[in-house]
């Protein structure tokens, strides 16, 4: 296990800026994902963690030793490539122990950690065989044990399951969960799915153009994002955002084009009031948006429906509300016809607000 802390971690590319000012803390033993669009400097950061990439400035420490100037091989972690990075001549055993060789580790150390781990990721009756031989997956779990056969500090894992199915990435998924629960490990993994993100990380880090911005628990950055690109990116299927103009003397927003209106939290739209807000964007997350018949007083939008999606425990519907669109996630049982009106609800409590200007979240002063 270690600890990790970025401080003020920046990283240009000629003129080029990849990172800006990223500072972390990681916790001895954590899972932690960052996450984020492809070039928003997700694997530029790990590369730094790794030592392939030089910082600009800022510093790495691992376990409390600034790495930041250091070469790879003297940083005690392991790296785990999309491609995984099989040397194609050897056997699988000897891509497993080959960087066990060039440290000089005894004979009997390097084949009890081999065969260890081997049957840790059930590997063992593959060891003889070269990757040609693999499976995707096989591929993985090999790349994976390479890996865990240096017992390093850290692991990195650079989007390693881009390259699967969509069933064997969720099976890889459920085991690299185990797999970081059996060894306990510190683990650095980049993906540009958020779903991986939510259900594999202990702290997700949301990144866009190199900037940090927001940390925390998967669950905690879903229900309370700090902006509007955290907001959409986090959750599947994405928020859906409206404009509209916020009436104070109802404490409701009236959005798309009329079509709808939402009741909002009494506090938040004090603040608003309060703050002249007029022209804004509210957000409602799919599964938040109700079918059932709105109490008297409560929010309602009608939207036209466009797509039906039955998907069995749930029916994603795609509506239409003027120029712009609605994405609901109801009940499976619930199939409205295309082309129907559907009214729907959301609790006060579950929109959210976003300035137009910056996409900042409003929220209750």
């Amino acid at each position: 296990m270690a600890r990790i802390d970025i401080e003020n971690i920046r990283k240009t590319f000629g003129g080029v800026v990849a990172l800006h000012d990223v500072s972390l803390a990681i916790p001895d033993g954590a899972f932690v994902i960052l996450v984020g669009p492809s070039g928003c400097g997700k694997t530029t950061l790990l590369r730094l963690l790794a030592g392939l990439e030089a910082a600009s400035a800022g510093t790495i420490a691992i376990d409390g030793r600034d790495v930041t100037a250091l070469p790879a091989r003297e940083r005690d972690v392991a790296m785990v490539f999309q491609n995984y990075a099989l040397y194609p001549h050897m056997s699988v055993r000897r891509n497993m122990s080959f960087a066990l060789e060039l440290k000089k580790i005894p004979r009997a150390e390097i084949e009890r950690r081999v065969d260890a781990t081997a049957d840790i990721l059930g590997i063992g009756a593959l060891l003889d065989r070269r990757p040609r031989q693999l499976s995707g997956g096989q591929r993985q779990r090999v790349a994976l044990g390479r890996a865990i056969v240096r017992e390093p500090a850290v692991f990195l894992f650079d989007e390693p399951l881009s390259n699967l199915d969509a069933k064997l990435r969720t099976s890889m998924r459920s085991e690299l969960i185990k797999l970081h629960k059996r060894l306990n490990a510190t683990i650095v993994y980049v993906t540009h799915d958020q779903v991986e993100a939510m259900t594999m990380g202990e702290i997700v880090v949301v990144m866009k153009d190199g900037v940090l911005l927001q940390s925390g628990a998967p669950l905690d950055i879903y229900r309370d994002p700090v902006n509007l690109f955290v907001a959409e990116f986090i959750g599947s299927p994405a928020m859906n955002f409206l404009k509209g103009n916020f009436d104070a003397g109802r404490g409701e927003a009236v959005v798309a084009e009329g079509r709808g209106r939402l009741r909002l939290d009494p506090a938040l739209a004090g603040s608003l009031a309060e703050g002249r807000r007029v022209e804004l964007i509210f957000g409602v997350r799919p599964e938040h948006l109700l079918a059932a018949p709105p109490p008297s007083g409560a929010s309602a939008i009608d939207g036209l429906v466009e797509v039906v999606e039955p998907l069995g425990a749930e029916t994603v519907v795609e509506m239409s509300l003027g120029t712009q669109s609605l994405t609901a996630r109801l009940k499976g049982d619930l199939l409205p016809a295309t082309g129907s009106v559907l009214t729907l609800h959301v609790e006060p409590k579950s929109v959210f607000v976003f300035d137009p200007a910056d996409g900042a979240r409003l929220r209750a002063v």
